[in-house]
């Protein structure tokens, strides 16, 4: 069965609340698995189901392969 996985990076907090709560949702009902990544931000903790923080940006390939590496072998 063929999945469906979205990841977000952002570095700071959305523009328009509401909005981005609507797309997370609307996502989540088409099926998708999301995933958000904050750079230096904990504000993906709020929209996402799972969601992941680094304070780095030069962690971000090694933090991206290894969530990428775990929600493929779910």
């Amino acid at each position: 069965q063929k999945r469906k996985l979205m990841i977000v990076l952002t570095d700071g907090d959305p523009d328009d609340w509401a909005a981005t709560h609507d797309i997370v949702d609307r996502c989540r009902r088409s099926g998708f698995e999301l995933l958000g990544i904050g750079i230096q931000t904990r504000s993906v903790e709020k929209f996402f189901p799972q969601s992941i923080v680094i304070n780095d940006v030069k962690d971000l390939k090694r933090e991206l392969f290894e969530v990428t590496q775990q929600l493929l072998i779910q």
